[in-house]
Order: structure tokens, then C-alpha cells, then sequence
């Protein structure tokens, strides 16, 4: 197990005093946010409900750490808890009054949620099966903890520019992403010597990438350094502006290999000079440690032997054995976390894991205790008696909690093990068979590394938004074969149930010719998702209205319900739908006779001036709120010159009226909207906007402006005393601040626009950073 650094107490007490400024009305909630977030407390879509997530490293707690996450589980929250794709514990559904008192008892167990969200180093993983699995290289565990010791001990490890996450696999299977990460550590073995295999720069995501060999091989002597070497090249040249663009995978791009392995490898040779860096390794022992007072049990029926077969794997320890407990979303109750660890504290505390797949795993069981374990697992809610592929089955939580979500795949989980209805048992053949749900791009249910993956989009059909699925297939993770699942198509939400059904229904009747899906897949398996997929087509609201309703939701859909007009990936999903139709209607222009042209010409523009109004927090669903929006949002601002304007108010006030003669100016208009969008930034700003405010600002002299260098001091004092020299001011003075990067020019220019005032210009300077601002 990881242990606490001495220096968590104070920051726990920091943060606290950041809770009680903030419900006080005393902290500009954007700097609350980053703070709280550094601690693993994150909003959910519920108004005033929150989620803490649990640093498990290596996906390891004690049994009695597992019960008292459940304890406060039912004293503070929804009484379950969720096992995540990175093998830590989520507890949902919880007031921010009572997270001093979590994090509090939390830190009594041992345990901490700092580093669980935030531009910090993430829960660092490793191998579920690690030290048990006969195939494996060696242990990784003990190198996991003992890292995640060091790196939350170090305070750059809270101010990164970007999450940095970091897993460890134990054999080049690689059934734990180190392939795919910011930073991957694969075993292997040089002249009979441990050592590692080092990855970096690669990730999951809108913008996924495999990871890069850093290091063919380093001494198990040398992790530190190269985690440290990394974390320090990551912090200096990192992205901090553009929040889209700061993983390292980025970086490396933006460097270049060679650039970026010669920044690495210039830290990395620093840090081998300095003496004691290396991590202090205990190895873990593997060993049957039953209460001497617990006795066995015995069964021999054929459900005990069919859960054996399905759930239990022999260790390399002679006489012991791994059970896998599947459960449903990664949920289990603390009801059902009781009985479970009260079974568990009879095998002592290295006996409980959590892997990738969202699932709990037991470790050194011995043989006669496995009847047991049986008898527990029947009575809590699991996957245990079912078919293994749906136990294997990974969901993120979507949008019934998630505030980028888009799409429920928890529902849609539902659906897929409804339409097999009873006939599990002729789905055993493909128990090995993974498929990965995320509730939109961002890959938190891992849909990139799947046989078969699904991730939540947006289709419109008539102007309507329906919920829908990209499907994508042949997900790899391998040492040298790892490879990205590749999108192939997609459907409504609906129909995706159906479709799992009768491809497996066609994979089943072909497996035995292939070694692997992928073979498959590369041989007739695309050809057969696309033939299948293309029996599923979107539907209009007036033939199937629950088209329009995603699973498991009581309400029609909708991407901003919930969302704080956040650039989502559904956002991009419907800006794009919209382009696709202009352009089709641009290219039928040509065909089509006079009285058609005009209709498709008044169709144009409507899709020009809807199509960016999502950007604006706007959902519009009929032409006279498009048009009002439209010139309320883009034209009296200056966003769209106001030569539109005219053509706009014609098209408002009558839907056939004739436009043949403005055609070329509706044309302009379209590729005008669609530049605006490849020139819109991550925050959602036009490059025209930025134009418009630079040739408006105000031009004043530098003797009418007052001066302050707030370089050196840090957040939250630097918006303290920039408050506090505004208030001495006038309303419509101008006052430049200088600011250092970092979190100081990240917090302090939003907190001064929450106040009222005016922004007027941001300005890098070497290694500081200019602000004017205007008093309001």
C-alpha cells in the first residue's frame, strides 16, 4: 500500500479553510473549483451533489479500508460506491458540508482523495493480477506504491499543466494501458536483471494516440528518475493555456521526438547523479494468512462448479487462487461491501484488488476456502452467474452524473443483456469478448481499447436531436502491438441492443476460422458491422418518438440539459451535422430548378445561422428563434458583419420569399460561419471576436494607467490585492497587472471578470504576463 506524506495535513486543513471561504461568499468559486478539484471533488450533473474520488494505488486497498469507504458511503452519500476504469473508488452523491468530515475519516484509514482530479499526478496503476499471474515478468506492485509514496509528497506534483497519469504492467499483455499513457512501465528482464520497458505520450480520448517508446529498457533501479525526469520536462514545457492541448501526448507533437526525448533525457541524466533517488522496494509476499478460528466449507453442486470454471483462476502460488468479482456499472453497495469484507478480513489484508474493468478482484484464497467465498458472492448483487462477457462489459457513467456527458450507457448495459433474454449460457465461447461503452468521445469507458466500442454522439434527423452511438472495433493492447480501435460507423441509441445481438450472432458463427477478432475484423468483420449497422437508420420523431429518448432517461434529449454551455463533444457533434447538410444543399444547387433553388437557398441560411448558436448556450428548435438568435448573438455583437443583417430579416419575416438575387451573399454567408468554426478556440471565442475587441479597445496612454507587479505573489493574494488596488479606483481607470504563469494567469484574470470588470488585454512577456483591466 501507498503511504500518506506528513504534509497532507496541512493541505487537507488548507483546503478546508478554502470550503468555509467559499460557503461564506469569500472565494471566487473559479479558484474554489481548481482547488477542489486538486482534492478529487468534482460536481455532478445534480445541482448541489458532488463525487470524491478515492486514491486506490495499484487497485489495492485492506478490507478494513474498503469498509470504512462504505461506512461513509451510507453516512454522507448514495450508500454505494463505484469501482472506475482506473482502479479507484467513487463515492457519489455528496454535500460539500460533509467533505471535511470524509476526508477526514479517509486519512484515519489511511487513505486520501488529493490527486484525484485536477492537473495532478493521477492514481497510478498497475497490473490487477500482478505478483499472481504464472506468465508475468515479475511483480510491479511494490514499484507502483512506493512511486505514488514519492511523487504525493512533492508539491509540483499539484501544478502540472495537465493530468499526468502513469500505470505499470507486469507482463507485455499489457492489460493495464501502459501502452497507452502518459507515462507506461512494462517488465522485462535484461541479463537475468529487472528492469523496465518505458512508455510515454500516448492516451485515450477525442484526440487518442498510442504511446511512444521513451526507453527500450532502464534498471528497476531507475523509475523515480524517469517518473521525476518526465513530471519536471512536463512542467516546464507543458501547455498551461489551452486546456484541449496540455497532455503530453501534445507536447510531443508540438516538440518533436528528437526535442522531446533531448528535454527528457537532460533531466533524466541530472537526476542519476544525485544519490538516494532510487525507491525503496519491499517485495510483497504471497501468502495464505487465514484467521487460524475460520473454518471451510464444502460444495460440489454444478453452480459452484460452473462459477469456478467462469470466475476462478489458479495462482502461480502453489495452493492458491484469484476469484474475480464482476459487478454491474462498477457499483456495489456499502450494504454488500459489509458482507463482503467481513469474509474477506479472514484472509488478511493483501486480498483485495480493483481493476480496469471495474471490477473487484480477490487474491490468496486458498483451495478449501473457495466454497466460501461462493456462498458470500451469492448473496450480494454481482455479475457472478452470468455469462463472463457481461461482467466484463465496461461502462463510464454518462451523462447521468457527468457534466460533459452525452449519452447513458448505463441504460444502453441494460438493453444489451435484455436482448440476449435468458440464452446467456450460448454466449460462454465469447466470455474473452470485451466491449467498452463511453458516454461520449472522451473515452472513460475505455470504448478505444475494445473488440467492440461504442461512444455517445449527437444525429439529427428533421432538425431533431436524437442520442446515437460511433461504433468503433479491433481494439489491441500489447508491447509493440497495441493498436486503437478504429471508428466505423454509427447509429441511433435505440438500435444498438439489436445490433450487439446479430453481430455476435455472426461473429459466433465464424470465430473458429480466426485466432483473433482482429483477424476477423480485417477479413469480412467491418464489411459485416457496416452490412448490419445499415439495417438501423435514424427515424423521424413523428414515426418513433422514443427515438428521441435515451435509455433509461424520462426526458427527450438533450446535449445542454445539465451543462453549463460547456464546449462538449455533443456541441461539436451538432455544429458538424449542420455543416454536412449546408454542403449537401450547396452541391444540389446545381440540379435543381428555379422554384427548388430558392427552397434549397432558404435552407442554407438557416443552417448557417443554427449552427453556432449551440456555442452561445442556445438549443433553438424552429426558424423564428434561429433568425432572432442569430442576429442577437452574432450580428449586433460584430461577430457577423451587418450586411447580413438585411438578408437575415427578409428570410424571418416570410419563408418563401425570393432570395435567387442574394444568392452569392448566402453563400458568404455559409463559408463565413464555417471559417468562424474552424477558427473558434477551446473556450469557445471566434478569431473574428478577438479581432473585433483588438480594434476596439481603447486607446490610452500609458500615463493614465496605474501599475501593479504581482510577480512572486501566489493565488489566492494575488486577486486579493488587485480586488483591493481596483477598489481605490474610479469606475473606467485602467489597471495593468503582472502576473506569473502558471495559476496566477489561469485564476486571476477570470476572477476579475466575475467581478464585473472589463479584461481588455492579455499579454505573454518573456516569463511573466501583462493584464489591463477597466474598472467597471
Amino acid at each position: 500500500m501507498y503511504r500518506l506524506p506528513d504534509s497532507l495535513e496541512k493541505e487537507i486543513e488548507d483546503f478546508f479553510i478554502a470550503i468555509n471561504e467559499y460557503k461564506q461568499g469569500e472565494m471566487n468559486p473559479v479558484m474554489f473549483k481548481g482547488i477542489r478539484v486538486v482534492h478529487g471533488v468534482y460536481e455532478q450533473r445534480t445541482e448541489n451533489m458532488h463525487m470524491m474520488r478515492v486514491r486506490c494505488a495499484s487497485g489495492q486497498t485492506t478490507p478494513r479500508q474498503f469498509r470504512t469507504i462504505a461506512e461513509i458511503a451510507e453516512k454522507y452519500a448514495s450508500g454505494f460506491v463505484h469501482i472506475t476504469t482506473r482502479q479507484e473508488i467513487q463515492i457519489h452523491d455528496v454535500d460539500i458540508d460533509a467533505v471535511p468530515n470524509i476526508v477526514k475519516e479517509l486519512k484515519k484509514a489511511g487513505l486520501s482523495t488529493r490527486g484525484g482530479g485536477g492537473n495532478t499526478v493521477r492514481n497510478i496503476i498497475a497490473s490487477h493480477d500482478s505478483g499472481i499471474n504464472p506468465e508475468e515478468v515479475f511483480d510491479v506492485t511494490p514499484y507502483s506504491n512506493e512511486l505514488t509514496t514519492q511523487l504525493i509528497a512533492e508539491s509540483d506534483s499539484w501544478k502540472l499543466p495537465r493530468k499526468f497519469k502513469i500505470s505499470f504492467s507486469s507482463s507485455p499483455k499489457d492489460n493495464i494501458k501502459a501502452t497507452l499513457t502518459d507515462l507506461g512501465f512494462i517488465a522485462t528482464q535484461k541479463n537475468r536483471k529487472k528492469g523496465f520497458k518505458v512508455y510515454c505520450a500516448g492516451g485515450l480520448g477525442n484526440k487518442a494516440e498510442q504511446g511512444k517508446v521513451l526507453l527500450d529498457f532502464i534498471p528497476d533501479t531507475h523509475v523515480y528518475h524517469v517518473a521525476k525526469a518526465l513530471k519536471l520536462m512536463f512542467d516546464k514545457n507543458g501547455n498551461r493555456r489551452q486546456k484541449h492541448h496540455s497532455r503530453i501526448r501534445f507536447l510531443w507533437n508540438d516538440l518533436s521526438e528528437k526535442v522531446f526525448k533531448l528535454k527528457f533525457l537532460d533531466e533524466y541524466n541530472t537526476l542519476l547523479k544525485e544519490k538516494g533517488k532510487e525507491l525503496k522496494i519491499k517485495e510483497t509476499e504471497y501468502i495464505a494468512s487465514v484467521n487460524k478460528n475460520y473454518s471451510p466449507i464444502s460444495n460440489d453442486t454444478p453452480e459452484f462448479i460452473l462459477w469456478k470454471k467462469r470466475y476462478v483462476t489458479k495462482q502461480k502460488q502453489e495452493g492458491l487462487f484469484q476469484v474475480s468479482v464482476p459487478l454491474k456499472f462498477g457499483d456495489i453497495s456499502s450494504k454488500d461491501i459489509y458482507k463482503l469484507t467481513k469474509l474477506l478480513e479472514n484472509f488478511g489484508d493483501n486480498c483485495l484488488r480493483y481493476t480496469v474493468k471495474q471490477n473487484i478482484h480477490l487474491i490468496n484464497i486458498p483451495e478449501e476456502y473457495l466454497a466460501n467465498v461462493f456462498e458470500t458472492i451469492k448473496t450480494i448483487n454481482t455479475y457472478s452467474f452470468q455469462t463472463p462477457m457481461f461482467g466484463n462489459m465496461v461502462a463510464c457513467t454518462g451523462a447521468d452524473t457527468c457534466k460533459l456527458g452525452i449519452c447513458l450507457p448505463k441504460g444502453l448495459v441494460s438493453n444489451i443483456e435484455r436482448v440476449f433474454d435468458e440464452k446467456f449460457d450460448t454466449l460462454e465461447e465469447l466470455a474473452d469478448f470485451n466491449i467498452n461503452i463511453s458516454g461520449c468521445p472522451n473515452s472513460c469507458g475505455c470504448h478505444q481499447t475494445a473488440d467492440l466500442g461504442f461512444f455517445g454522439r449527437v444525429i439529427k434527423k428533421g432538425g431533431e436531436m436524437m442520442p446515437a452511438y460511433s461504433i468503433v472495433a479491433g481494439g489491441v493492447l500489447e508491447d509493440g502491438k497495441t493498436k486503437i480501435a478504429e471508428k466505423i460507423t454509427e447509429i441511433p441509441a435505440k438500435d444498438v441492443p439489436e445490433f450487439v445481438k446479430e453481430f455476435l450472432s455472426k461473429y459466433k458463427t465464424v470465430k473458429s476460422k480466426y485466432k483473433t477478432f482482429n483477424e476477423y475484423l480485417q477479413d469480412s468483420g467491418k464489411e459485416d458491422i457496416l452490412k448490419i449497422s445499415s439495417q438501423f437508420k435514424p427515424k423521424a420523431i413523428e414515426e418513433s418518438p422514443e427515438y428521441y429518448f435515451d435509455w433509461g432517461a424520462h426526458e427527450k434529449f438533450s446535449v445542454l440539459k445539465g451543462q453549463k454551455a460547456e464546449c462538449s463533444a455533443g456541441m461539436f457533434d451538432m455544429i458538424e451535422v449542420d455543416i454536412n447538410m449546408m454542403e449537401n444543399h450547396k452541391n444540389n444547387l446545381q440540379y435543381s430548378d428555379y422554384s427548388k433553388k430558392n427552397e434549397i437557398l432558404h435552407k442554407i441560411v438557416f443552417l448557417a445561422c443554427r449552427m453556432l448558436l449551440v456555442t452561445r448556450g442556445i438549443e433553438p428548435r424552429g426558424t423564428g428563434i434561429v433568425y432572432k438568435n442569430f442576429l442577437q448573438h452574432f450580428i449586433k455583437t460584430g461577430i457577423v458583419p451587418d450586411e447580413y443583417q438585411s438578408l437575415i430579416e427578409k428570410v424571418a419575416g416570410n419563408a418563401n420569399t425570393n432570395i435567387l438575387a442574394d444568392s452569392e451573399k448566402i453563400i458568404k454567408l455559409s463559408e463565413l460561419m464555417v471559417e468562424l468554426y474552424k477558427g473558434m478556440d477551446d473556450s469557445l471565442k471566434f478569431n473574428i471576436e478577438k479581432m473585433i475587441k483588438s480594434e476596439k479597445e481603447i486607446q490610452v496612454s500609458q500615463n493614465n494607467i496605474r501599475k501593479k507587479d504581482l510577480r512572486g505573489v501566489a493565488c489566492p493574494m494575488n486577486f486579493v490585492k488587485t480586488k483591493i488596488e481596483l477598489s481605490t479606483m474610479n469606475k473606467g481607470e485602467f489597471l495593468e497587472i503582472l502576473l506569473d504563469d502558471g495559476q496566477p494567469i489561469q485564476n486571476v484574470p477570470n476572477s476579475v471578470k466575475l467581478e464585473g470588470h472589463s479584461v481588455l488585454s492579455v499579454k505573454n512577456i518573456d516569463n511573466y504576463w501583462s493584464v489591463l483591466i477597466q474598472k467597471a
